[in-house]
């Protein structure tokens, strides 16, 4: 002991006050000496702190410093064998390796770098009592890092793209309460607001992948992602169909490979599932940069027409969620006003969120009390916008392309029952393009105004106070 502290003063004799001799240091006297470090207590704890040391470079320099002296010092108090768990607490750490900093007393210090450390090592070998006490265990010495990508190194055909497009649709979908990653489902149902009229329309989104469930949907328009595992996709693009392929890196691929093993991970009850679970969400955040920018920095294309990204957006998106959202708007909306050229031009959104409900309500205002001044400025706008009611807030269908094309279909089939799906059949169609919800208002609104008569099957006709269980 004599001689260790006559080494250390001398190494500190021409430095300034704050250069003082610790505990710590023993350690790197018994690591250094090869006769001590092969004894079994020791070398046993010198691996630990070997394993421990490898991932400080998760922490700040700063940080670093500091870690390391703490690590040792717990390395000296298990070699020793005198403390409580062989530990200390982060006040006692604090007092004995005069760690100081300006912000925050020195065991606040302390408990914060070891925390960091507990968190960056999943808890390997750094162990903590019910009371406070820090300590080396060294039964707790699995390296999940290892596990990782031990697991990472042999898993099965198709579970990167399975992983990647559950969490892509969590991202776009902004849920994963329905989604099932092992289901073979590829075409997922969608809508894409139609900010010209003020509304949307239904289409899918698509996961190419290259497997045999992998079809375009039957709605106004296809998004196409492609898997950075295929080299082209399986579908066509056109005006209602836009493709664009996720770039391949090391990188992508390195951090599917962790998060298809770390889900497997999670049903083993031989690891800690929080631990899998943590190391997940750190894979997975830095995978939705990486996708991000790999969207972003890309071309769409549309069969042989290409596109390159940026010039479509609005602007710039921070989420993925943020970017389909705009890239589809901006996608589809000529082809939108192409297909569907009479399609209203509303003042008030409709979206596939709120058409049910908003349009539900106003066929039970109109089926108890007619079209009155009592509707609200959103429900006369709706009504105006179909042109069924003129700038007095009077009904008027006269001028409505929508109401004579019903009277029209009508008149063709005088003294004929007409049922309500061929009307649906003609204004849900290319050029007109409306909601089955839309169409049930037209048909409410004539009834209420007398202009036309429903009937139940049987031939029971239909009283305008019966309408709003009928459209239901």
């Amino acid at each position: 002991i004599i001689k260790f502290t006559g080494e250390q003063v001398e190494k500190i004799l021409d430095k300034g006050f704050d250069s003082f001799i610790t505990f710590d240091k023993i350690y790197d006297e018994m690591e250094a000496k090869h006769n001590i470090r092969n004894t079994p207590d020791v070398f046993n704890v010198v691996e630990a702190v070997r394993t421990l040391k490898s991932k400080l470079d998760l922490l700040t320099e700063n940080e670093k410093i500091e870690a390391e002296k703490i690590i040792k010092a717990l390395a000296v108090l298990k070699i020793q064998s005198k403390t409580n768990h062989n530990g200390a607490t982060a006040e006692e750490l604090g007092n004995h390796l005069l760690i100081f900093n300006k912000l925050m007393k020195s065991s606040d210090r302390i408990q914060l770098i070891i925390e960091k450390l507990r968190k960056v090592t999943d808890g390997q070998f750094l162990n903590k009592t019910d009371n406070g006490y820090y300590y080396l265990d060294l039964k707790n010495d699995v390296d999940y890092d290892v596990v990782i990508e031990n697991k990472a190194s042999n898993l099965r055909e198709g579970i990167k793209d399975e992983q990647l497009l559950a969490i892509i649709y969590s991202e776009i979908f902004q849920s994963n309460n329905d989604f099932n990653s092992s289901g073979v489902e590829r075409c997922f149902p969608d809508y894409c607001t139609w900010n010209d009229r003020k509304s949307y329309r239904i289409g899918s989104f698509i996961y190419d992948d290259g497997t045999a469930y992998v079809e375009k949907g039957e709605g106004d328009f296809n998004f196409v992602v492609v898997s950075p595992y295929k080299k082209v996709s399986k579908l066509y693009g056109n005006q209602n169909t836009a493709i664009i392929k996720i770039k391949y890196s090391d990188d992508l691929d390195d951090l599917l490979k962790k998060i298809s093993a770390t889900v497997l991970l999670e049903t083993q009850d031989k690891y800690q599932k929080q631990v899998m679970t943590n190391k997940r969400r750190e894979f997975t955040k830095k995978l939705r940069t990486i996708l991000l920018d790999s969207f972003l920095n890309n071309e769409i294309s549309f069969g042989s027409y290409t596109k390159e990204v940026k010039t479509i957006l609005s602007s710039h998106p921070d989420n993925l969620f943020a970017y389909y959202t705009d890239i589809k708007a901006n996608l589809f909306q000529d082809w939108f006003a192409e297909k569907y050229k009479d399609y209203p031009k509303f003042t008030h959104l409709l979206s596939g969120i709120n058409i049910k409900s908003q349009l539900e309500s106003l066929v039970k205002v109109i089926s108890k009390n007619g079209i009155s001044s009592n509707l609200q400025s959103t429900e006369k706008g709706y009504l105006r916008s179909l042109d069924i009611i003129d700038l007095s807030d009077n009904i008027n269908t006269e001028n409505s392309l929508y109401t004579s094309t019903i009277l029209n279909i009508l008149k063709d089939k005088t003294g004929q029952n007409v049922s309500i799906e061929d009307i649906k059949k003609v204004l849900s169609s290319d050029g007109f393009g409306l909601q089955t919800e839309i169409i049930y208002l037209l048909l409410v609104v004539l009834t209420s105004s007398s202009e036309i008569t429903m009937k139940q099957r049987g031939g029971v006709e239909i009283t305008a106070t019966e309408l709003e269980e009928v459209f239901k």
